[in-house]
């Protein structure tokens, strides 16, 4: 699950209670999301990700596109491997239960709600073992299918969790 702050272009639509909260009633077309930090702190691996995306409106549709930079950085005492991996990707996402809020007067068209997803991502990860082992650096892509649920909250917060199947082809060469 991420959690962050989100920054667009909103416009108030209809009125609505609950909506106040939600801020499900006005237009979004594109809003930049910043990850907030996770800090992992345990007895055998510490780790710190954080990221920053920006997703835009297709038009008037249920479709949008998301990019998006995340970095991990990790220190694992188990196996002794510190490291540190960046992913760059591009997801198409639709947002399949949009319309019918929408006709029924209770949403705007905006960027939350539930959504299937298909992403493709660069990875680029760094890493070795602190006593003995040469660093690993190295380059793949990978295609990421997923379902997952986004929601704005008061004015500059989103709550974005999803599921999905990470794929690093087989045949997938370093870049």
């Amino acid at each position: 699950m991420t959690v962050g702050i989100a920054l667009g272009d909103w416009k108030r639509s209809l009125p609505f209670q609950l909506c106040e909260v939600l801020l499900c009633d006005e237009e979004i077309h594109n809003q930049w999301k910043l990850r907030f930090p996770e800090f992992s702190l345990g007895l055998d691996q510490q780790s710190l990700r954080t990221g920053i995306a920006r997703e835009t409106k297709l038009g008037k549709s249920p479709f949008s596109l998301d990019i998006s930079a995340n970095a991990e950085f990790y220190d694992r005492k188990w196996d002794l491997v510190r490291g540190s991996s960046i992913k760059v990707g591009l997801q198409g996402r639709y947002y399949f239960l949009q319309r019918m809020p929408i006709r029924r007067g209770k949403a705007g068209n905006n960027l939350s709600g539930f959504y299937t997803a298909f992403e493709i991502a660069v990875l680029h990860t760094k890493y070795g073992n602190t006593s003995y082992s040469p660093h690993i650096n190295e380059r793949y892509w990978s295609i990421s299918p997923s379902i997952g649920f986004q929601q704005r909250l008061f004015k500059h917060i989103y709550v974005d969790t999803n599921v999905g199947y990470h794929v690093l082809p087989a045949d997938a060469l370093p870049l």
